[in-house]
């Protein structure tokens, strides 16, 4: 086959490099690397009334607070003192002298380290002072909508840090940016129905969020940098859990690990600031006016950079299967993250672009709350099936993330692809765990990635292997399974298999989707009925009533055999009524008839292209018993041959299916034949040539002497 490599390029989405400029140095950084940040950061304004004089000036202004990951120091004039109100210190400036204006001017030296946590206690108590971070304030208001979204949010995580982190992505996807609503922070239920505005309105949802499932939590209010507005006055959160204070931006989304671009300057269970000035007048009516306070989302005073430190965490991009891919191949993007702490990983995936999508992923912008120790980042792919067979593409993939930009290929071949040699299909599904039933038909090595976990396996023909997974920290657990030529990605959704009320609470449920005609296939689910009263339980196949039970027990379980259906979609329900109420589940079964056939494609001299069609997983070809790829040509001379597929079909039941083939091959014959004369005849005349060759070179040699 003629081939032609066609490139494919996209405009390259690097991570936004930022840009501060303070002396005669340009700095650039990713803020979310920055580890270690000093800076001179300088408080100014002016103070004046509208008429008049004003005098005995008190001004209240909030500093850098000086925590366990920030230090700072300054230098203050007389009338300039700090003082300690609760977890925050201020800085006070008395002015006596009668004025018509004050022009404060503080600079402070800020040491700022990222902050992390490594471990959280599984136990850990409430003390007393924590009560107000558990309460509505004028900001910060719960609503039955808001407390049921909590709830809705967070029901099937399982560890506390994790339920944060699901309100942060959520609040984070949810709130549509925009500098125009600097200055106004609406209260939580404002931006609940109305999801507009800048950090602050962030930061106000946050907390009614996860206020409302009894978390203790905190505005921090500070400044930060943003790659699109430099310095910003901002507003994110904290919440405690394992007896530590967790940093929280939904804003920027970061959870666990905050950067070090991030210095506060107060903490409070309102947005609101505590800075104030008040003084006396010479004028009845005058007011005071502030010009330089600044509002959350607004642009920061100056903060000039003196040295900063960045770390990133190693880890290992790269698309599998590594060979290339053909039309149609499923495969994968695999990051590896080994993480030393808790913390939100965002990526986003920018495929080659071209007039036909060449690679499509199914999600683009992936956010993941990382633990400490391996994290595996998953997604799945799939190549075109619909693109010009005269061509090799070339598709570069950027993929953007926390650490910088990297670039991918993935290499299309212009033939279908493989089917693969193994088969990955789930066989038990309950709330708490799963089965993946493994069937392999070659040698190859295979290698099983989940969320937090890597190994790998040698098969072998006829391997069979069950994978147990466990639901872990969150609802969707991932497991990719690849060879060096074949990816299969399974995704396995645990959410709602809780779901409860006043009668029961369910506990397991699993159906056979994909059944084969020759074989039963089965449904097993378990309840902890908690009315008291009896009930009765059916399923329903097509409509046609085929269980009905009647019971009392408090732990129901039942495991039904699905009986040999015909083939096609059935439509299956189950029902436990209770007779007020009742729980129903309703999906559909696939039975398929366990049979492959082989189209033949006849090429010229004595070669035939085969290509395989069914319910089939995977499968390997072979011809008089050599193993064969169905889309290359193979080569078979007049006669009879036997034809065999060794397949998995989706049931992951392993099969073999042998089909006789007689080549007549009569035109290659020929061709053979006049190919050997022809070949003879080359022979001799090359040998033919070389002598004179030779003889003419001794001749000339002779003659020159």
């Amino acid at each position: 086959m003629n081939m032609r490599i066609l490139f494919v390029f996209t405009p390259i989405l690097l991570i936004t490099l930022i840009t501060l400029s303070y002396s005669e140095q340009a700095t650039t950084f990713n803020p979310v690397s920055v580890s270690y940040l000093k800076t001179n950061l300088m408080r100014e304004g002016t103070i004046s009334p509208t008429t008049g004089y004003m005098y005995d000036l008190q001004l209240n202004l909030s500093v850098p607070q000086e925590t366990h990951y920030q230090s700072i120091s300054m230098d203050l004039p007389e009338n300039y003192s700090l003082y300690t109100a609760g977890d925050n210190q201020f800085l006070l400036i008395n002015a006596n002298e009668r004025a018509t204006s004050y022009t404060y001017r503080v600079a402070v030296d800020v040491e700022t380290s990222s902050r992390s946590i490594s471990s959280l206690n599984d136990t850990y108590s409430l003390g007393r002072e924590l009560a107000p971070y558990t309460k509505e304030t004028s900001h910060i208001k719960f609503s039955d909508e808001i407390r049921s979204m909590a709830r809705n949010i967070t029901r099937d995580y399982r560890d506390d840090i994790d339920k944060i982190a699901a309100l942060a992505v959520w609040v984070n996807s949810y709130i549509t940016y925009d500098f125009g609503e600097v200055g106004k922070n609406k209260d939580s239920t404002l931006v609940y129905t109305n999801p507009v505005g800048v950090c602050v309105e962030y930061t106000n949802l946050f907390l009614a969020l996860s206020r409302s499932l009894g978390y203790p939590s905190r505005a921090v209010l500070g400044y930060t940098y943003s790659p699109e507005y430099g310095w910003q006055m901002h507003s994110w959160a904290e919440v405690y859990v394992g007896n530590e204070w967790v940093g929280v931006d939904p804003t920027w989304l970061e959870v666990g690990y905050i950067d070090a671009t991030h210095i506060p300057m107060y903490f409070s269970d309102d947005t609101g600031f505590a800075e104030y000035a008040r003084a006396y007048f010479t004028e009845r009516g005058a007011e005071l006016v502030w010009e330089g306070r600044g509002s959350p989302g607004s642009a920061a005073e100056e903060i000039k950079i003196i040295d900063y430190r960045e770390d990133t965490l190693p880890y290992e991009i790269k698309i599998v299967p590594e060979d290339n891919f053909g039309f149609g191949s499923d495969g994968a993007l695999l990051l590896t993250i080994n993480s030393l702490d808790y913390r939100m990983f965002t990526m986003r995936i920018a495929p080659c672009a071209s007039d036909s999508e060449i690679v499509a992923f199914g999600q683009k912008d992936i956010n993941v709350f990382m633990h400490p120790g391996m994290n595996n980042v998953i997604v799945p792919f799939k190549v075109s099936d619909s693109l010009n067979t005269n061509y090799n593409y070339f598709c570069p993939v950027v993929v953007s993330h926390n650490f910088g930009t990297d670039i991918v290929n993935v290499n299309v071949s212009g033939m279908k692809g493989n089917a693969g040699t193994f088969s990955a299909v789930i066989s038990k599904f309950t709330g708490k765990d799963a089965t993946v039933h493994i069937s392999s038909l070659s040698n190859k090595e295979l290698f099983i990635v989940e969320d937090h976990s890597a190994k790998s396996v040698t098969t072998y023909k006829g391997y069979s292997y069950d994978l147990s997974v466990e639901k872990g920290e969150a609802p969707i657990h991932n497991v990719l399974i690849y060879n060096s030529d074949y990816a299969r990605h399974i995704e396995l959704d645990f959410s709602g298999q809780h779901s409860s009320s006043d009668k029961y609470v369910l506990n397991s449920l699993y159906l056979a989707e994909n059944i084969p005609a020759d074989k039963n296939g089965v449904f097993t689910s378990s309840f902890r009925i908690t009315s008291g009263e009896p009930y009765t339980v059916k399923i329903f196949i097509d409509g046609n009533q085929e269980y009905f039970e009647r019971s009392l027990n408090e732990n129901y379980a039942i495991n039904y055999t699905i009986r040999q259906l015909p083939a096609g979609r059935h439509k299956f329900i189950f029902i436990i009524d209770f007779g007020f109420e009742e729980y129903r589940y309703e999906s559909f079964i696939e039975v398929f008839e366990p049979a492959i056939s082989i189209e033949k494609f006849e090429g010229t001299n004595c070669t035939y292209m085969f290509d395989v069609s069914g319910p089939y997983e995977a499968y390997e070809f072979y011809a008089d018993g050599n193993k064969v790829n169905v889309h290359s040509q193979t080569r078979l001379e007049a006669g009879k041959h036997e034809l065999r597929v060794e397949w998995i079909d989706k049931a992951g039941h392993v099969r073999t299916y042998t089909e006789a083939f007689e080549s007549e091959c009569a035109f290659s014959e020929y061709m053979d034949g006049l190919g050997e004369k022809s070949s003879a005849h080359l022979c001799t005349t090359a040998a033919i040539l070389i002598s004179l060759s030779v003889i003419l070179f001794y001749v000339k040699s002779i003659s020159s002497r």
